[in-house]
Formats: structure tokens, C-alpha cells, sequence
């Protein structure tokens, strides 16, 4: 028999010796969605041998299911990469605040940090100037809209 799920419309085919009436908890292999599947037998498909007007299984394309996994696995992957790449901006912006903020006391234990401070200084003035100059000019492009 062939489920879909209500979630992200994947086709799955469910064994014949694995269906009962009159249904049961299902779970999505892509999108990990739960329903209750109910299944229904009708007078035109036997479940001991070939249908005898019509096998829903070897109508299904098996091609397609996989085509509709691979789709999902890469969104998968790039949620996952963004959502990584966040984290990780997120992490050296909080790791420069607490730099900064406890200057004094790392220098008082490390006083050969002195080279590294006046350089990250240099960094955040280059990067306040980008900051100011990418400003002006998105500034710009909105007043002349």
C-alpha cells in the first residue's frame, strides 16, 4: 500500500504483511511528521498474491521517492549549515565582547597580550569604517528609491 505524508507529501510504500485494520501510528522517515494512517482494503487489490484489476505498488515510481528524499536532505543541509554558521558568528562576537570587556585583568595575567590588543583595536576601527561607509551607501540607494 502507498501512504503520503500530510507534511511534506513523500510517498512511501508500506508492506503488505505490515498493514492491518484499521490503521496505524505512522512516522515520516524525512520529515519525522506522526500520524495515525488509516488503511483501507478494497474488493479490487489482494493482499496474497497480484491485484486483480490494479497493483497500486507497481504503479508507484520508485525514482521519484528518491528524488523527493534527496530534495529534502539537501535542505536539510543547508538549514544546517546556516544555522552552523550562525552559531559560529555568534560565538567569536560574544568571545571579542568578553575580550574586551575583561582587557585589564587578562593583561594584569598576561602582559604579553599588549601586541594582540592594539591589533584588535586596528580591527575594529577598519571594521567600524566598512560599517560606516556600507551605511552611507545603502543610505544613498533608499533615498534615491
Amino acid at each position: 500500500m502507498i501512504i503520503e505524508c500530510k507534511n511534506c507529501k513523500t510517498k512511501f510504500k508500506i508492506p503488505k504483511q505490515e498493514l492491518s485494520a484499521p490503521g496505524r501510528d505512522v512516522i515520516c522517515e524525512i520529515c519525522n511528521q506522526e500520524w495515525y494512517q488509516h488503511f483501507t482494503f478494497s474488493s479490487d487489490i489482494t493482499f496474497k498474491g497480484k491485484a486483480k484489476s490494479l497493483d497500486l505498488l507497481d504503479k508507484i515510481n520508485p525514482s521519484k521517492t528518491k528524488e523527493n528524499i534527496k530534495q529534502k536532505n539537501n535542505k536539510n543541509r543547508d538549514h544546517s549549515l546556516l544555522l552552523i554558521t550562525s552559531i559560529f558568528i555568534i560565538i567569536i562576537i560574544i568571545s571579542y565582547i568578553l575580550i574586551l570587556k575583561y582587557r585589564n585583568q587578562i593583561l594584569i595575567l598576561n602582559p604579553n597580550l599588549i601586541n594582540f590588543y592594539e591589533s584588535l583595536e586596528i580591527m575594529s576601527e577598519i571594521i567600524k569604517a566598512y560599517i560606516i561607509f556600507l551605511s552611507e551607501i545603502l543610505s544613498e540607494k533608499f533615498v534615491n528609491l
